[in-house]
């Protein structure tokens, strides 16, 4: 099969003035090597220049360039970039006079590497190139690239599965990609290539990870030592960790200190809370007791991280560096939360009705299907996909409700119980805070059983379990499960009636049983799609009478007992019958389907009928303890969040506990022996005292149980960085006045400190604001400006992009406060906008505030000033990452140091050289300071 690479870019961004560049390649899917067939390039005089293998001419028109490219193309397949390509093309072919290639003559590079490679998000060629040859560097030009990307990308797919090649031609009959993969298939059978070596259960092919086959013989027994956990730790540190290769090991006081603390704690069975600075190394200093431990005492150690990148740090990198030196048989394994992970038989059900799927999902299905045959985990964080990809993946996950188990054709391979398993056979379990808290709430249903716990990033502990304490639930949400199960097309529900009748027809005895309870469900199902939609209706006109058309609204009983709630109460009263009606369906089929066996593949489709509903029973239980404010006030807060506006509005309802720390004290810090917590930024002010509260640790540090220490940074920073409060801005509670004045100094900073620099926002709307009107002047000044939501929404990207950029601004916001790592020259200054106040509104903190105030506290000193001096401490903290970086931070916001509680920032941060002026000196300072060959040194 033939193919002809047509790579061109304009003159202009108008499409409609002129092409500037065209080539032309051809490439053989047996011989892949490209061959350039003719490039065209517009010349000054606004001719065109034809070059080819043995000649040149010079036409005057794009129509006599095209007749040229038609001649070359003849019925081979085309291959695009993407779709904005082919737009482009056929604006100038038909400003020609010519008629454009139909679709089913084209192929796209962008969407045939979403199928062969769906772990990357970006599809320019470059991303592309070094996805499919990661050892290589591309000097190649555009053109070439995209030919280089193409023989890749048809290498890839024609060692495929014959199983998975026709699901993807079965799906798109007609295209070009079918022709394709027609083609690979009939070489497939002429040169008798053998078959990939993958797993096929239902017309899904997989892979599947190797065992771990180690047995408990296997183990290397632990020597007997009279030595403590503490000693042999740091036996251990000191010892084999300087003889490792090429391991930066260095000897670490914070580091060894730390080190004996988490191994008393675990030998001594108590709590610890510690505070590690930057640079103390504390996965080494938590991992490598607990190694020992778990080796010595055949327990289980969990240790359990906010952040995904800190989970795949500490397991592909620090827990193998720990277990090398130790050569003892000691499992590891990461467990996350089950709807991380795919369900293949929810998949093969979506590949079987592939046709009757919409045309965005029926592809990311497919993309599913080849990554199931790259894929040894069933992660869904191994693959990129879009916010709006979100609910197709909902659709295929894993999850409690309709899973069936044993009687799963899939149930010894399936991803989440072989995952499951490896936890349950491992002694070191890596997993996150949310999945420590969900094993909680299922009654220790969810993890392995365990007494010792780590939690690092244990900052986030309390916003993590005020959330899963809570619950939320979004109008799309339900209106996707309504659409899984009522679909005239693919719904679940129609699927099951007809299988049933199918089956009552054959003799099914219990058949007619089961239609019954169908029945009575596809009522209240109807019913329940109407109300729904009255419903948030209802909540729309609710929250425009409060003149609002975004926000969050809170609940309370000033608010619903106001006339203008009562059609919601009305509204949310319906639903409520709705969640009644559908748990009778779910308790009558409960009942039968203990007391009947059905034949297997009825019992999937029943299962999955009855999942969604029992998950659409779930989130109409959300909204009727929402809006009908069932749940206790003094423990829980509900409120109505709106985003977007009119058409695209999006509405959700939530609630949150007012307060996690007595159900984390009773329910996970007394039941563990040993619990750990440690971050970089947990005390305010040199005080434990906030935190403690917050997580319920305070009664166990006041009766004994739990122990905290500082360990502080091995870094100088007196002598690596510099702290300048700009004086003579307006004070941040003039909006409009503090916006302006911030751009100027954003672009004025930035430009003495030659970019390298990292800006945090607190708002959305202010950075967007400031990237406006600023960009313009920073790119003048030879300045590259990226922004969260701008350029990418993924942290990774923009921050690899920062780091390539020798002159570059970063605008974050958010999660750009913490778990970034940028060190060297690449980052060299850090300004902090304002200082990381919650919004006093949010219905969280306006709740917490009230408790407070009841209490006889103060909630502003008490709540909002800590809380926003450990989020400011870990903004700080983005800037100095080793012992030879040297930076400045800027804080924009003068309340820091002209205000009583500002001194409390400051108090918290670990002791810089700070200096206060007005822009131009601090400014000034800075210069100074960046440009110095004062050598950095360290105590």
């Amino acid at each position: 099969m033939q193919y002809i690479v047509l790579d061109f870019s304009l003159q202009d961004k108008d499409p409609t003035i002129s092409i500037g560049e065209l080539s032309l390649y051809q490439l053989d899917s047996h011989h892949v090597d490209g061959k350039l067939l003719l490039t065209v390039s517009m010349l000054p005089s606004g001719l065109y220049e034809v070059q080819f293998k043995d000649r040149v001419e010079i036409v005057e028109t794009f129509g006599q360039v095209w007749i040229h490219c038609l001649q070359q193309i003849a019925n081979h397949i085309v291959i695009l970039l993407d779709q904005k390509h082919k737009h482009h093309l056929d604006v100038l072919v038909e400003q020609s006079g010519y008629i454009p290639l139909e679709d089913q003559s084209i192929l796209f590079v962008s969407w045939l590497s979403q199928l062969i490679l769906p772990q990357i998000a970006q599809r320019e060629p470059s991303a592309m190139y070094q996805a499919l040859y990661p050892h290589n560097e591309s000097h190649h030009s555009n053109n070439e690239m995209i030919v280089a990307v193409l023989k890749g990308l048809l290498s890839k797919l024609a060692v495929l599965p014959d199983i998975t090649l026709r699901s993807i031609s079965t799906s798109k009959p007609e295209s070009t990609i079918s022709r394709v993969i027609q083609a690979v298939l009939a070489d497939r059978t002429l040169e008798r290539t053998p078959k990939t070596q993958h797993k096929v259960i239902e017309d899904i092919a997989f892979t599947v990870a190797p065992e771990d086959i180690m047995d408990e013989e296997d183990k290397v027994p632990a020597d007997s030592t009279t030595e403590s956990l503490a000693q042999q730790s740091l036996t251990t540190l000191r010892t084999h960790f300087k003889a490792i290769g090429d391991f930066p090991y260095e000897s670490r006081q914070g580091q060894e200190h730390m080190m004996e603390l988490v191994a008393n704690a675990l030998d001594t069975r108590t709590h610890l809370i510690v505070e590690a600075g930057t640079g103390t190394g504390k996965s080494l200093a938590y991992l490598l007791p607990s190694a020992l431990f778990t080796h010595a005492e055949h327990e289980k150690v969990v240790v359990a991280t906010h952040t995904i990148a800190l989970q795949e740090q500490l397991y592909k990198h620090d827990v193998p560096l720990v277990l090398e030196p130790l050569m003892q048989g000691i499992r590891t394994a990461v467990l996350k939360g089950r709807n991380n992970y795919i369900c293949m038989r929810k998949l093969s059900q979506n590949i079987h009705e592939i046709q009757a799927l919409a045309s965005d999902e029926r592809d990311y299905d497919l993309r599913l299907a080849v990554w199931l045959t790259q894929t040894e985990t069933g992660d869904r964080e191994e693959i990129a996909f879009t916010e709006h990809e979100e609910g197709y993946w909902r659709d295929v996950a894993s999850e409690t409700n309709s899973c069936i188990a044993k009687h799963c054709p899939f149930f010894k391979d399936c991803y989440y119980f072989r995952a499951r398993h490896k936890a349950a056979r491992a002694d070191l379990i890596l997993t996150n805070h949310s999945l420590v808290l969900s094993d909680i709430k299922a009654d220790s249903r969810v993890l392995p059983a365990y007494d010792r716990l780590i939690i690092d990033e244990a900052h986030q502990l309390e916003d993590v379990a005020t959330k899963q304490f809570g619950a939320q639930i979004a109008e799309g949400d339900l209106q996707r499960l309504l659409e899984r199960l009522l679909n005239a097309r693919n719904g679940l529900l129609h699927d099951a009636e007809r299988s049933i009748q199918v089956d009552v027809q054959k003799g099914m005895v219990d058949g007619q049983v089961f239609a019954t309870v169908l029945t009575k469900l596809g009522r209240a199902l109807l019913r329940t799609s109407q109300d729904i939609r009255t419903l948030f209706s209802a909540i729309a006109m609710y929250t425009d009478s409060l003149g609002n058309l975004s926000g969050e609204f809170r609940l309370t009983p000033d608010r619903t007992n106001a006339p203008a709630y009562e059609a919601v109460i009305r509204a949310a009263s319906d639903i409520d019958v709705c969640r009644s009606l559908l748990t009778e369906s779910l308790t009558a089929y409960a009942v039968l389907s203990e007391e009947t066996e059905l034949p297997d593949a009825l019992n999937r489709k029943l299962a999955d009928v009855f999942g969604y509903a029992r998950e659409l029973q779930q989130g109409l239980t959300i909204c009727a303890d929402v809006l009908l404010l069932r749940l206790s006030a003094d423990q829980f807060v509900g409120w109505i969040a709106i985003n977007g506006r009119r058409v695209s509005r999006k509405i959700s309802l939530h609630l949150a506990p007012l307060s996690v720390s007595e159900v984390l004290l009773q329910e996970l810090f007394r039941k563990k022996q040993s619990v750990i917590l440690t971050s970089a930024t947990l005390a305010v002010a040199n005080s434990f005292h906030y935190f403690l509260e917050r997580i319920g640790m305070k009664t166990l540090v006041e009766e004994g149980k739990a122990k905290t220490e500082i360990v502080t940074s091995p870094f100088n920073y007196k002598k690596q960085s510099l702290l300048c409060v700009v004086s003579d801005l307006p004070d941040s509670k003039q909006q409009e006045e503090f916006q302006t004045e911030v751009g100027k100094a954003i672009t004025k900073i930035a430009t003495v400190a030659h970019g390298r620099t990292l800006v945090l926002f607190t708002s959305h709307q202010m950075l967007a604001q400031t990237y406006v009107t600023e960009r313009d002047s920073l790119q003048k000044k030879g300045i590259t400006v990226l922004a969260q939501g701008f350029d990418d929404h993924r942290k990774t990207y923009l921050i690899e992009t920062f780091r390539k950029e020798p002159r570059a601004v970063l605008f974050g916001v958010n999660s750009f406060w913490e778990g970034i790592d940028i060190r060297g020259d690449d980052l060299s200054c850090l300004i902090i906008v304002k200082l990381p106040f919650a919004v006093p509104t949010h219905p969280i903190v306006e709740a917490r505030s009230e408790l407070l105030t009841r209490l006889g506290k103060r909630p502003f000193i008490d709540y909002s000033v800590p809380s926003a001096a450990i989020r400011f401490t870990q903004g700080f903290g983005r800037l100095i990452r080793s012992k030879t970086d040297r930076g400045v931070v800027f804080v924009l916001d003068k309340r820091i140091t002209q205000t009583k509680y500002g001194r409390m920032f400051i108090r918290s941060l670990p002791d810089p050289d700070v200096y206060e002026g007005t822009l131009n000196d601090t400014c000034a300072k800075a210069m100074g300071f960046l440009d110095s060959t004062q050598q950095v040194y360290s105590h």
